[in-house]
């Protein structure tokens, strides 16, 4: 396949463009200025710069001093380009929400040269570059930009292309066409390096029409995604003729087509299954005479909140999405009466009812909504007390019904504070406050509508016996067994370790991969890097990370720091050593150590704490 997962990197605003297509925005606009400059902060004037939005192109020209100005900016994504012969192409890529004032730099040039073959390595003239992606700095959608006067980049009779205007010993990404083959992704081709050849496979061309009822619609957008590792991503781009006529060409494969036009709504992806064995690879599309609903999100002052995301779903799925305008309107323009609406407010708000709005319109084709207002995120805070009334601290804290859990530590006060990030679908959230030592626990609710500082005594539990985890039976036979020993090929926050340092101790090894971003595996990660601070200093008590083998130490560091872990990390020996020895078929997995050196639980579940816990009383209570 020609249309690697890759691809999705170069369309990054597109699908943002393709799911804006149905707003309205207002006569109030934001203005973009800035100022363009050479690598000795020099002004750069009478260079040529575009902006690209979700509706239109423009183009200006630097002033003497280097000085810019795009009024009437509408609210969104959008793309600033800017040249001048003799330097480097300089840019910008952003959502704006606000006046923005920028300053890009133009350095010195250098070529960027390849040549474009087809299978029978023969040249291919007239391929051309749609997209470039600039250091992964900045968007140059070529194609959108040829009509205002940016420069051509096309193969010429000996197929190669020559980009003379690249910024010197940079890495670009490029989306490469010709209307006889399919689009390719190149990445990551270095500026000044030796010419390379790009080779074109030849493609299947799929065509049909675009229509609402028996009318055909010109200049829809289509989007041709492909199934891949993370989900459907976008292929290839084309728009509709004046008669409705739409053409791409693509390896053979399945694929999911979409169309949108601001004036209608768009139907589910359809899929298709394009092959050279077909007679015909045909599909048409038809646009939904669409339900209208329109609302206004305003902040608690009554000033408007632009870029706002407002989606619509059916039936669990998306069908449709818009931001607010620099007046907080919007206007979102639905394939179905029924559905939930759903308000996501930006970092740092939520909004003054539960996000997700029912809408259920029957017949009505246009709807108006009462003004949205979104709220500071509150923070949830407190003061926890042992059962004889003296100061809990480094109770470990966490939330106990929201997708992203919330983990925090009480202070040797024992004072505590949660500030959310993000706005829950439920009004109440769920909290459970746990001694880390003693079998005092609190169980709390916290309601977002009357929140207020807290005060709350721990209480005495009895830990319920510990079912048996679902487990391999590998990783069962290590149970009570001496625990193998670790084998690491890089160390981080530590010098290098084994288990013979640390006899004496319970030893918690976390195997673990740091691209690993789903919910619980984010959620395991934090459990542990709390519990680790409420345990530190505990001369009893280790803390390990066994990092899979297929991240380079880079990479491993880079995982580290984000996740500000702080005990130390290992990264396990190819080929999975260390990881082959425990068993490990998925991660994060914890396995718990005696002081004896023996496997004590193979897998923890949802029961870290209390298997901690167990391990520290020595025996006095073993589940």
């Amino acid at each position: 396949m020609m249309c690697p997962h890759s691809i999705a990197a170069f369309w990054r605003v597109a699908p943002i463009a393709m799911l804006v297509a149905c707003a309205v925005f207002s006569a109030h606009a934001l203005s973009l200025r800035g100022i363009l400059v050479d690598t000795q902060d020099a002004p750069v004037s009478g260079a040529d710069l575009w902006l690209r939005t979700e509706t239109e192109v423009r183009k200006t020209r630097s002033g003497e001093e280097g000085a810019f100005l795009f009024e009437n900016t509408p609210v969104g994504a959008c793309e600033v380009v800017a040249y001048k012969e003799g330097l480097a192409i300089g840019g910008f890529s952003a959502f704006l929400v606000n006046d923005a004032d920028m300053r890009i730099v133009l350095e010195e040039s250098q070529e960027l040269s390849f040549r474009v073959i087809n299978q029978n390595l023969f040249p291919v003239p007239g391929a051309r570059i749609k997209f470039m992606l600039v250091r992964d700095a900045f968007r140059v959608s070529v194609d959108s930009l040829l009509d205002h006067g940016f420069p051509r980049l096309r193969a010429d009779d000996n197929g190669i292309i020559a980009v003379p205007f690249l910024p010197k010993n940079a890495f670009v990404q490029l989306l490469i066409a010709h209307y006889h083959y399919a689009d390719i992704s190149v990445a990551y081709l270095p500026v000044g390096g030796k010419r390379q050849d790009i080779i074109l496979q030849s493609g299947v061309r799929l065509g049909g029409r675009i229509m609402n009822d028996e009318t055909p619609i010109a200049n829809a957008h289509i989007t041709v995604l492909i199934a891949g590792a993370g989900g459907r991503q976008v292929c290839s781009e084309t728009i509709s003729d004046p008669e409705g006529f739409y053409s791409v060409y693509l390896p053979d494969g399945e694929y999911y087509l979409v169309a949108r036009h601001p004036e209608y709504a768009s139907p589910e992806p359809k899929s298709i299954l394009v092959s050279q064995e077909k007679e015909d690879n045909v599909l048409n599309l038809d646009l939904i005479r669409p339900h209208r609903i329109e609302g206004r999100i305003l902040f608690d002052d009554q000033s408007p909140a632009p870029g706002v995301w407002v989606e619509f779903s059916t039936q669990g799925q998306p069908a449709a999405a818009v931001h607010s305008d620099a007046e907080g309107r919007f206007a979102l323009l639905a394939p179905s009466p029924q559905g939930i609406l759903r308000i996501i407010a930006p970092p740092g708000y939520m909004t003054d009812a539960l996000p997700e709005i029912p809408v259920n319109m029957g017949e009505t084709r246009h709807a108006r909504l009462d003004a949205v207002r979104l709220l500071p995120l509150p923070q949830i805070t407190g003061a926890l007390s042992m059962p004889d009334g003296s100061p809990a601290a480094r109770v470990v804290i966490a939330s106990r019904n929201l997708p992203h859990p919330l983990w925090t530590l009480s202070d040797d006060e024992g004072r505590f504070g949660i500030q959310l990030t993000y706005q829950p679908n439920v009004d109440k959230i769920g909290f459970v406050a746990e001694h880390p030592t003693e079998f005092f626990r609190r169980e709390f609710t916290v309601d977002l509508k009357r929140n207020r500082p807290l005060r709350l005594r721990l209480r005495d539990y009895k830990p319920e016996p510990f079912p048996e985890p679902p487990q391999s039976a590998e990783a069962a036979g290590l149970v009570n067994q001496p625990a193998p020993d670790i084998e690491c090929a890089h160390w981080f926050n530590s010098t290098p370790l084994s288990l013979a340092d640390m006899q004496g101790k319970i030893v918690l090894l976390l195997f673990w991969g740091g691209f690993d971003d789903s919910p619980d595996g984010v959620n395991r990660i934090e459990e542990t890097r709390v519990i680790h601070a409420a345990f530190l200093g505990n001369p009893e008590l280790v803390f390990l990370g066994i990092h899979d083998d297929a991240a380079d130490p880079d990479e491993v560091s880079t995982f580290i720091r984000r996740m500000n872990i702080e005990f130390p990390v290992g990264l396990d020996a190819e080929p999975s050593i260390t990881f082959s020895k425990y068993h490990i078929r998925s991660i994060p997995h914890i396995v718990l150590l005696d002081k004896q050196g023996l496997v004590r639980y193979a897998a923890v579940e949802d029961r870290l704490l209390d298997r901690i816990k167990s391990l520290l009383a020595r025996g006095e209570w073993k589940g």
